[in-house]
């Protein structure tokens, strides 16, 4: 039967791998867990977590609103007479250089973090041109209501590791245990990355070739 982790047995687990199942560690196993869920989607690419928002830029509005759940934007297109554009991702010095009247308007061309809740666009819009933004979403977490997630059912090897260095760093612990985890938690997430590019792989009898060596 293959390891997989719910949200009871995860808990367990950390308690049992860290011998410390006081009410110090119990207060905290949530906390942990969701600090190791958030690392996973940050340091892997995974299409579980991808996820697109399509809207509208306002005209004369330089400033769209970030979705609630991202993480990481991954990119962004704007849609001009029925043609996908992708803007370019600029420093905001660049924009403000670039585009110094944010009155004047014009097709967009670049993007930028303005700050938590908004990117700035350059230039200003001109009009309600259409807009998708793919990104990397901050996934459900396990909870009693949520008892497992994709991460925890198809990547226990990781998941494990990741919590086991939160739960390291709150208990203070030997450099030598947080070395030995970080090598798994490396290794697991070479390994998911590369099971990833097999999923992606391209359909060879149509192109002739994989998108990645696995």
């Amino acid at each position: 039967m293959a390891l997989t982790y719910s949200y009871a047995s995860l808990r367990n687990s950390i308690m049992a791998w860290t011998e410390n199942s006081g009410p110090d560690m119990q207060a905290v196993l949530d906390e942990i867990i969701g600090l190791a869920e958030i690392q996973i989607a940050r340091e892997s690419d995974l299409d579980v977590f991808r996820k697109y928002a399509r809207s509208f830029f306002g005209p004369g509005d330089r400033f769209l609103s970030k979705p609630t759940d991202m993480i990481i934007d991954r990119h962004m297109e704007v849609e001009v007479g029925g043609e996908k554009i992708e803007l370019a991702r600029k420093d905001t010095s660049y924009l403000n250089v670039f585009w110094p009247d944010a009155a004047a308007t014009d097709v967009p061309r670049f993007y930028s973090d303005w700050d938590e809740e908004n990117f700035i666009i350059v230039p200003t819009p001109s009009d309600a041109f259409p807009v998708e933004l793919a990104y990397t979403c901050r996934p459900d977490g396990l909870s009693a209501d949520n008892p497992t997630t994709w991460i925890s059912t198809n990547a226990p090897d990781l998941l494990l590791p990741a919590c086991m260095l939160w739960a390291i760093r709150f208990e203070k612990g030997e450099a030598q245990d947080r070395d030995n985890w970080q090598s798994a938690y490396d290794q697991a997430l070479a390994r998911l990355n590369r099971e990833e590019m097999g999923r992606q792989r391209r359909t060879e009898s149509v192109t002739g070739e994989p998108r990645g060596t696995v």
